[in-house]
């Protein structure tokens, strides 16, 4: 049961941090009004062919998403390979639709569970070897753009620490995929005697044990290379949004806007990270030396391509993978 106090602290400080958002919107609204014209004009000026490539861009990560999942599977354990574009595309709907802390990732992992057939030990690995790749996609991003970039010497520290937790997050798994492979199916039957605390460290064991692709170079190297082409692909949309927009910047404005949205969106606190994926865009095109009113049109243009694609694609691909299961794949 919540304690009524807890939740009041709870609410306030949600609505504290509603109130200090609302306040930057308003005071960055209130700057940039007098370029509001000047803004409408370069939206509307858009060039629609390119503005659609970068939707299209932006919706291949995530039937991408699914495959790359596939190789993360157990050895032995059949899946429904319909379900993981299933889930692909709903996780892209919730994770750009919630304001809840990693609800994608939640949502996630019940899908595959249930709908995929993994059983949520499974599911869990699965998930937690897709984030590894993602994390060590996001630590070559943060390479390419120092390499490339001029940044400041307090960015390049502070994505430093990046590294360090992916350095972490791949000891701790490899600690784990060390146990007994885990057998052919999704979860034991019958839950072991002992209560709650057995029931979790059967978990966390069946969890360890499913992580057994860590140790398959050529399934983690051909999981790996699918989640670095989705971040190809959405360098690729801001990519096209800067040209159908006619913006003139730096050939290295793309992988730092790029490295911008990504680490600023990687918990989300507003609905569709609206609010905070524009601003991380804006201070990356500023930076990139593009003027207050272009960086702030390229970051709305860029973040509604993206949602157009996350919402719209996730239904999408959600409804061209539903209908009959197929039949079940093994790994």
């Amino acid at each position: 049961m919540t304690h009524p106090a807890s939740t009041s602290r709870s609410s306030r400080g949600w609505t504290a941090a509603w109130v200090a958002l609302t306040a930057l919107v308003a005071l960055a609204v209130w700057k940039l009004a007098p370029h509001f014209p000047e803004l409408v004009r370069t939206l509307g000026g858009g060039h629609p062919g390119w503005l659609v490539a970068a939707v299209l861009l932006n919706f291949v990560g995530q039937p991408l998403q699914a495959l790359a999942w596939t190789h993360f599977v157990p050895p032995g354990v059949t899946y429904r390979r319909r379900a993981f574009f299933q889930t692909s595309g709903v996780m892209a709907a919730v994770s750009n639709g919630v304001p809840v802390l990693l609800s994608g990732l939640a949502t996630g992992v019940q899908l595959l569970a249930t709908r995929g057939g993994l059983g949520h030990a499974g599911a869990l690995a699965v998930v937690s070897l897709d984030q590894l790749s993602e994390g060590v996609a996001k630590v070559a991003l943060v390479a390419l753009v120092l390499a490339v970039a001029p940044v400041p010497g307090e960015m390049a520290l502070a994505t430093g620490g990046l590294a360090v937790g992916v350095v972490a997050m791949a000891a701790v798994l490899w600690f784990a995929a060390g146990k007994r492979p885990a057998p052919p199916g999704p979860e034991e039957d019958a839950p072991p005697a002992g209560g709650w605390p057995a029931t979790a460290l059967a978990f966390v064991g069946r969890w360890a044990r499913s992580l057994e692709r860590l140790r398959s170079p050529r399934r983690m190297l051909a999981g790996l290379a699918l989640v670095l082409t989705i971040k190809v692909g959405e360098g690729a949309a801001i990519f096209a949004v800067v040209h159908a927009l006619g913006v003139d910047a730096p050939f290295w404005g793309v992988p730092l806007a790029l490295l911008a949205v990504n680490l600023s969106t990687m918990v989300g606190v507003t609905p569709a990270n609206l609010g905070v994926y524009e601003g991380a865009a804006f201070g990356a095109w500023t930076l990139a030396g593009v003027d207050a009113p272009m960086a702030l049109a390229v970051a709305l243009a860029q973040h509604a391509a993206y949602l157009i694609a996350a919402r719209g694609g996730g239904w999408l691909l959600t409804t061209l993978a539903a209908g009959s299961e197929g039949p079940a794949a093994g790994s």
